[in-house]
């Protein structure tokens, strides 16, 4: 096969060659590539799929990654307080719309709640202070012991009305040391907020217009404790029982907060829920009907 010419350049091209060795400077190393069988690696081989999967190195393709992302995105996501939507009337609390400031609160289930805390304190933020049910299941004494800020060992559970911080608050509380009693106190320290402020300071006992024995408590058996601010009065219910009713200071009727939970030296399952006010009697009759605001009237048939 004859030679061919070399292919002609256009004229501006510069045509690079190296120079012959008699042309090179005396220090110039010319370096030589050694054969690609002996070529050294700067990277470890790809992967072949061998050896335990911690060792590779490999990047998921980006179809992967973006379902890798929203398995995770659940559980990673984290509801601020604000995002959290309030409970509304008749509707239990759940733990997540709980604050809890003192001891522990677990929820069994979805706004089944339970505290063994030898005092516990709670309040529902974003909801109305002025009526509330306390569903209970009294299990017996708290696993351990806490005294008062003033010594005293009591053991109690109840509900906080229109419970401003922990220095400003009405209490509707059930004492079952000793003699069972209701007790409602309104708590007011003008200024002071957290509990190292105020301690036990600022008590002030409320006497009732009418009161009603109370039930006996019994381990295992459950209640429903009612309270209700309505036109400057306090109404109390127990177990479709009015058992307290009075007159409120202008130290409570100040007042301004949400609801809220206390328990001290008890073991409980407990369900908190927002109520509609209960509208007080002028004459208390001896009981009420457990949902007042039913027309009695049989729905129709469809």
């Amino acid at each position: 096969m004859p030679d061919l010419p070399p292919p002609s350049l256009p004229p501006d091209t510069v045509r690079f060659s190296e120079p012959p060795d008699s042309e090179r400077a005396p220090d110039t190393v010319r370096m030589s590539s050694p054969p690609s069988s002996r070529r050294p690696s700067l990277l470890p081989p790809p992967s072949r799929g061998s050896g335990p999967p911690s060792s590779r190195r490999s990047v998921p393709p980006p179809a992967a990654i973006a379902i890798a992302a929203a398995t995770l995105m659940p559980a990673c996501a984290v509801q601020t307080r604000s995002e959290i939507p309030p409970p509304h009337d008749g509707q239990a609390v759940t733990l997540a719309q709980l604050d809890v400031t003192s001891g522990v609160v677990e929820e069994k289930a979805k706004a089944y709640l339970t505290t063994s805390s030898g005092a516990m304190r709670a309040v529902a933020p974003h909801t109305v202070g002025d009526a509330a049910e306390l569903r209970f299941t009294y299990m017996g004494r708290a696993r351990e012991t806490t005294r008062l800020a003033n010594g005293e060992v009591r053991s109690q559970v109840g509900l906080k009305l229109r419970a401003e911080d922990s220095c400003n608050l009405l209490y509707v509380m059930w004492r079952f040391d000793g003699e069972q009693r209701l007790a409602v106190s309104v708590k007011r320290n003008p200024g002071r907020r957290t509990h190292e402020e105020c301690g036990a300071a600022g008590y002030v006992n409320i006497a009732p217009s009418f009161t009603a024995p109370m039930p006996t408590l019994a381990i295992g058996e459950r209640h429903v404790l009612r309270a209700s601010v309505a036109e400057g009065r306090l109404l109390v219910m127990m177990d479709e029982l009015t058992i307290w009713e009075g007159e409120l200071p202008p130290a409570a009727l100040s007042l301004d907060g949400p609801i809220g939970l206390r328990a001290d030296n008890a073991e409980l399952d407990m369900e908190l829920v927002p109520i509609r006010t209960l509208a007080p009697a002028r004459d208390p009759p001896p009981t009420l009907p457990v949902a007042p605001f039913s027309t009695g009237i049989p729905p129709p048939r469809r």
